[in-house]
């Protein structure tokens, strides 16, 4: 809790201050990598055998932006998820490990804001579609919204810190026996979904 308050202390001060910017032009070249931990409602693979599941994901995300004016960047995601899901089996008593390995594409946008000249907050939006290497008859469409800071180690490179944030996901799947399911779920991540990354300030 105390680091979530002092999250919003810095959003607050990060909106009545401002340092700097980065200038119309720039081009963004970089990417995450990060831990998470999740719990999953058995309505991922319906069955009532299953009980809810606990998910570990490794997740690495190369990103380009362009900005099209001070401090707003637009540009394109890449996203390599690779998840263990254990989930327990109540009718073999035995837990049943799945492994999926997802690649995701889609838009992403920034804005950052400035709390002096080295550090600044920035809000970043994605909309992704993703594909499994492991089960082609899944498809998945993700909506995130999360915030994030930079610290500016030269003004051409950033070293980040992103704080999880609000997650929309809906996936479709239809298996080799016609049967269908799709699925809805709405994730806060906050401190179980930690990413740092670097990223390149080009003509900054």
């Amino acid at each position: 809790m105390k680091l979530i308050g002092g999250i919003f202390l810095i959003l607050f001060w990060s909106s009545v201050t401002g340092f700097g910017q980065i200038k119309k032009g720039t081009f963004l070249l970089g990417g995450t990598l990060g831990l998470a931990k999740n719990m999953v409602p058995n309505n991922t693979f319906p069955s009532p055998q299953f009980t809810d599941e606990r998910e570990k994901s490794f997740i690495a995300g190369p990103q380009a932006a362009l900005f099209i004016a001070d401090n707003i960047a637009v540009g394109l995601s890449v996203n390599y998820e690779h998840t263990k899901i254990r989930r327990f089996d109540a009718m073999q008593n035995i837990y049943d490990p799945i492994r999926t390995q997802t690649l995701s594409l889609g838009p992403l946008v920034r804005y950052y804001h400035f709390l002096n000249a080295d550090f600044a907050v920035f809000g970043q939006a994605k909309a992704l579609y993703s594909e499994d290497f492991n089960h082609r008859d899944y498809n998945q469409f993700t909506a995130a919204l999360a915030p994030g800071l930079v610290y500016f180690v030269t003004p051409k490179i950033g070293l980040e810190l992103n704080i999880g944030g609000l997650t929309y996901e809906y996936a479709y799947s239809k298996r080799p026996d016609d049967y269908t399911f799709t699925f809805h779920n709405v994730d806060l991540r906050l401190l179980n979904g930690l990413q740092t990354g670097i990223s390149f300030y080009l003509g900054r």
